[in-house]
């Protein structure tokens, strides 16, 4: 209706001027009146005038919605000057239009920088210019600062770390060795091209993939185990019992010739048997029991979670060492005094009794009466570390790579599963074991599992 009231009158307009301009034409023409010519062209210059200033009117407000969305701001009503013509009508349909697609891709970029900020994998972007970004809290906390400025930041946290972030180009990967205080890292890194309001960046993402190299790693152990046990075991077991057996056999039948009078070779030799006979069943049960130890690596459980306060494990642990092993002083902290944590407590006390072991055995061997530490804390990267710290002679540096190897030891009487079981329960966690060099002598175990 507006539409058609806005066509009459500017066909009334155009109808007037027209009539206008042939009567100014006829007046010329055909009569002396120069006053009525006069007046004739007064009101056509009017009635073009006003036909000129409809004609801007229309092109001020298409020239201002033209501006408003190039500049963005669909929230100003640029079509009141249209009146209640369609073409505002039009004008205003594709506004709410505009808003809406501006509303879901404003939504759209918040839900994914949401989801970058807390992906838990650390995320940095290159710029062509060599300056880099941040992008996530999982990049924050590896680096352990808010934001850097180029790569060059990177190499004073690592330079080999940096040197491959330098190189990698996108659609690549790369493993590389990184150091992040006393912790050496294994990260996967991968690289995409991404281009934002015309600027195309390097976004880099750098996978801490420790827990899973070693948890692989030590499947295959324990897979090997398992195999080797088994079968071992299926073969052991009946010779074992043929032993006792025997054992008890020429027992008895010593007993039975030296209470007759019988030649002494006879009985010598039936002494004989009867040795032999203890001695093979005695390194039969010794080889069982030698197998039964190595079968721990590939028996422990799938952790059952609950949360606990970290320091009543830590107590725990210390009570069942005491036990076994009394007169050793272990001290208990945590920090913060009420942390609590999401852990299988059997397990993890089986574990740092294993570490207790140790320490107590490194003790000794370098004659300190020093208290061993048992510790709990919240680190800075958000993990739960417990530690247990001794005052031994400390892990030699070639023998570092390989503690936590199963059946591998330094210790002259040791069976290499203490340390091999610790790892796998750190792994079944979510976790890993670690080693670190204790200031100034000795050594720190310890084990860290990631906050949930």
């Amino acid at each position: 209706m507006g539409s058609d009231r806005r066509a009459f009158r500017l066909a009334a307009q155009v109808a007037a001027l027209t009539v206008t301009s042939l009567g100014l034409a006829a007046l010329l023409a055909f009569t002396e009146a120069r006053v009525a010519a006069l007046l004739a062209a007064a009101a056509i210059v009017a009635q073009a005038w006003a036909l000129h200033r409809s004609s801007l009117a229309g092109e001020r407000a298409t020239a201002r919605f033209v501006a408003t969305v190039g500049a963005g701001d669909y929230n100003q009503n640029v079509t009141a000057a249209f009146g209640d013509s369609k073409l505002g009508a039009a004008f205003a349909a594709a506004l709410d239009r505009l808003r809406e697609t501006v509303a879901a891709r404003d939504g759209e970029r918040l839900a994914l920088r949401a989801i970058v900020e807390h992906a838990p994998t650390p995320l940095v972007a290159v710029n062509p210019d060599g300056t880099a970004e941040l992008l996530n809290v999982a990049a924050r906390r590896l680096f352990d600062r808010a934001q850097i400025g180029d790569l060059a930041d990177v190499a004073v946290f690592d330079s080999d770390l940096a040197a491959a972030m330098e190189d990698i180009e996108p659609g690549e990967r790369n493993l590389v060795r990184a150091r992040r205080n006393d912790r050496e890292l294994r990260l996967a890194l991968s690289a995409t091209s991404v281009t934002e309001r015309g600027v195309r960046r390097r976004v880099i993402a750098l996978q801490n993939i420790d827990s899973e190299l070693g948890a692989a790693e030590f499947d295959a152990w324990r897979d090997l185990v398992r195999v080797l046990t088994h079968e071992i075991m299926n073969t052991l077991t009946p010779i074992t019992s043929l032993t006792e057996t025997s054992r008890d056999l020429t027992q008895e039948l010593a007993r039975r010739l030296a209470t007759a009078e019988r030649d002494a070779a006879v009985i010598d030799l039936a002494n004989d048997a009867r040795d032999a006979g203890e001695a093979a069943y005695r390194r039969a049960a010794g080889l069982k029991t030698f197998v039964e130890t190595y079968r721990q690596i590939a028996r422990v459980p799938k952790p059952i979670l609950a949360r606990v306060a970290a320091k009543d494990v830590l107590a725990r642990a210390r009570a069942v060492f005491a036990a076994d092993r009394p007169g050793i002083d272990v001290t208990i902290a945590s920090r913060p005094d009420r942390l609590a944590v999401d852990v299988d407590s059997d397990l993890l006390e089986q574990a740092f009794i294993n570490l207790l072991a140790n320490a107590a055995d490194a003790n000794t061997e370098a004659g300190s009466a020093i208290p061993i530490a048992l510790e709990a804390a919240l680190d800075g990267s958000g993990d739960v570390v417990f530690s247990v710290k001794d005052h031994g002679l400390g892990v030699a540096p070639e023998h570092r790579e390989r503690i936590f190897t199963p059946f591998f030891t330094t210790k002259p009487n040791g069976t290499g599963v203490g340390l091999a079981v610790v790892r796998q329960i750190a792994l079944a966690h979510g976790g890993r074991a670690t080693y670190a060099p204790a200031t100034p002598s000795g050594s720190v175990f310890g084990i860290r599992i990631p906050m949930s």
